[in-house]
């Protein structure tokens, strides 16, 4: 019964410790759900509003146990305003478990928006719709020309996908230096059967059309002059746009005579201008 007694004496000590050391330090508690990032941020999401705790208590096990979405409460200083909000956490307990999946979904978008990820969450990929391709021939070359401008060239050597160089324009006068520059490498002005030339698909495309769109385009070179390509799909994810080429033929085997596409696609530029990276990606199959 001592023990017991002694017992209850020590933690009711230490809770008023607690309480006073808070309002000596204007310390204040608030409730919400425990979401770690996979760099290892702690952060207590309160309602719709994510807040990064910061550890004060200096033991490096304030978050020992704790799985996104466990039910928290947090002995906290002031909060400074930003987003994500930002405070010194001096204790944290556990009220309930709960899964990753208890987190408002707006919350962890606002929060991958910023470039954070969480385990078990992938990010639902956008597709693009708004757009007009067209293909025209361009002959083969293994100039660096095209991946020299291309706006992914550091993608080259990854190996998770065979990569296309992307190129954007946005002025007819940008478009009329480029073909200027490629005139010497790639054919712009020949049909190639039913495919037509690189004039011919951007012969429209002046000043007028610029002022409201940009134009990417890309390359795929191929083995064969029978084989045909076109878009398959343009998808937005993470601020990177991605167009994914794909074979559009029936053939299973063709000529063996070398063939380059241009590959172009007419972009409304409020449709672009959100994307801070851009990528091109031969698809093995249709999506």
């Amino acid at each position: 019964m001592k023990k017991a007694i002694l017992a209850v004496s020590v933690l009711l000590l230490m809770v008023c410790a607690v309480l006073w050391g808070a309002a000596r330090r204007s310390l204040s508690f608030t409730a919400g759900y425990y979401l770690v990032t996979e760099n290892g941020a702690h952060l207590l999401i309160d309602g719709n509003s994510p807040i990064r705790l910061s550890d004060r208590a200096k033991n490096d096990a304030l978050f020992d146990g704790l799985t996104s979405g466990d039910r928290i409460r947090v002995l906290h200083d002031g909060i400074a305003e930003s987003y994500p909000a930002q405070t010194g956490a001096y204790g944290v307990w556990k009220i309930s478990d709960g899964s990753i999946e208890d987190i408002p979904v707006a919350v962890l978008e606002s929060l991958m928006d910023l470039g954070w990820s969480f385990a078990g969450i992938k990010r639902a990929e956008e597709r693009l719709d708004d757009f007009s391709a067209a293909v025209s021939w361009a002959n083969y070359s293994e100039s660096a020309l095209l991946w020299d401008r291309a706006l992914n060239r550091g993608n080259v050597a990854l190996s998770d996908a065979p990569h296309l160089p992307i190129l954007r324009f946005d002025s007819a006068d940008e478009l009329a230096a480029f073909k200027a520059d490629i005139s010497g490498t790639f054919d712009t002005q020949h049909d190639y059967d039913e495919i037509p030339s690189f004039d011919t698909v951007t012969t429209e495309m002046d000043e007028e059309f610029f002022a409201s769109n940009s134009l990417l385009l890309t390359y795929v070179w191929a083995g064969s002059c029978t084989w045909r390509y076109d878009i398959s799909h343009v998808s937005a994810e993470n601020g990177t746009m991605t167009v994914y080429v794909q074979r559009t033929d029936n053939y299973e085997v063709g000529d063996c005579a070398m063939a380059g596409w241009f590959i172009t696609l007419a972009v409304p530029k409020k449709s672009v201008d959100g994307f801070n990276s851009f990528d091109a990606v031969l698809s093995a199959a249709a999506q």
